[in-house]
């Protein structure tokens, strides 16, 4: 990617490319101490062992996502790869069969087939969630894959005690879900159920299928982590970059295209580039600074004002130029650039963090990095936009 248009070129001495290449760049060091899962262009879920870097696709479309970048989260449902805990009620018009493949991560997944026409009573499956750790008004998250098999198009209902519910539309294809919930409130009863929702046809045959079952604290769902027994948590992604041959300290521009920025444990904001502890390009979607990229190397953290792209991919530039005592900022995400002031960047020779805070597994970026390409020059606000649009 060079800088081209009606200007001089300017070659970037960094253009890491995750979404077409799906590997590592030699200079990166990768680490997680767990394995991980990811969606492999197919739309079925891989495991990806310790240490591997994870490579994400759209299930649906197959399109590449990038490098996937994830903290630490813990699975409390303690059976997802065989879907077996949990309190069934089953009338005399349903069956329900386990079944060990097929799923879509290759494995198990549980089936409701109709057998009988009378429209009540239906069937339930509800699972406990005492032991997630979590106190009363706490949010987590249910993650789930659904689809009705034979082909109708029907729906499923998850709900719990204090009447939080939501249905789902399923068709023939394995698909994700996510509800958040609150714990307990209710009288402290701490279960959910699945339960197939209203439609105005009892038709014998119909069936259910339900897979990958997964309990997170916080608000926002993050991979797949399979359980077999007792609850598991996937360790955090860290990805490092040494700065050597590329990185200018006293001026540059940087580049990124990515989704999300939705993090637990730093004030809700994740890092896109953090060249130190205290310096880093973040997508800040707290509660305090909501939907703004900044740049912060210390001090005072020219934002601009953004949809959240928690959802979609953004992009984002930022040009630097230490001048002694602070940094100067031309920051542009398009349509959008401002300029301001911020601490002079630290001048380090140790890793950079992709995705995370830069010395340590916090401020992570809970998603993916399509493109990440660093120019040693400072660029106008015209050349940025022009890079944005």
């Amino acid at each position: 990617m060079s800088v081209s248009q009606n200007f001089t070129d300017i070659r970037p001495t960094l253009n890491l490319n995750f979404a077409r290449s799906k590997t590592l760049d030699p200079r990166i060091t990768f680490e997680r101490a767990s394995i991980g899962t990811y969606v492999d262009e197919n739309g079925l879920i891989k495991t990806a062992a310790a240490d591997e870097a994870r490579f994400d696709h759209d299930p649906e479309t197959g399109e590449s996502l990038g490098l996937l970048i994830e903290e630490a989260r813990t699975n409390y449902y303690t059976t997802s790869e065989t879907m077996t805990l949990g309190r069934l009620f089953l009338s005399s018009q349903w069956t329900w069969t386990s079944f060990t493949e097929g799923g879509p991560q290759g494995g198990s997944y549980m089936r409701w087939e109709r057998i009988g026409v009378t429209a009540s009573p239906e069937w339930n499956y509800s699972i406990d969630y005492n032991n997630t750790g979590l106190s009363i008004g706490d949010k987590f998250v249910v993650t789930f894959y659904a689809r009705c098999p034979n082909g109708t198009l029907d729906s499923i209902r998850i709900s719990n005690p204090d009447q939080e519910s939501e249905a789902f539309n399923i068709d023939s294809q394995w698909r994700k879900f996510t509800k958040v919930f609150t714990y307990g409130i209710q009288s402290g009863l701490t279960f959910f159920r699945f339960n197939r929702a209203y439609t105005p046809a009892y038709v014998i045959g119909t069936t259910y299928d339900i897979a990958c079952l997964q309990i997170e604290k916080y608000e926002f769902p993050t991979s797949y982590i399979p359980t077999s027994g007792s609850a598991v948590t996937r360790s955090p992604d860290s990805v490092l970059i040494s700065p050597s041959g590329w990185w200018n300290y006293s001026k540059g521009t940087v580049y990124a295209e990515f989704k999300g920025g939705l993090e637990s444990q730093q004030n809700g904001y994740g890092r896109i580039w953090s060249p130190s502890g205290a310096a880093a390009l973040s997508a800040q979607i707290s509660h305090v600074n909501n939907n703004k990229f900044s740049i912060w190397f210390g001090g005072s953290a020219p934002k601009i004002t953004s949809q959240d792209h928690l959802n979609s991919f953004g992009k984002i530039a930022v040009s630097y130029s230490n001048n002694g005592t602070s940094a100067d900022i031309v920051m542009g995400s398009y349509p959008v650039t401002t300029t301001g002031t911020t601490n002079q960047l630290p001048n380090t020779t140790t890793p950079h963090g992709i995705g995370k805070n830069a010395v340590s597994n916090t401020n992570m970026l809970n998603g993916y990095i399509k493109k990440l390409v660093y120019y040693p020059e400072v660029l106008t606000s015209s050349q940025l936009q022009n890079l944005t649009k």
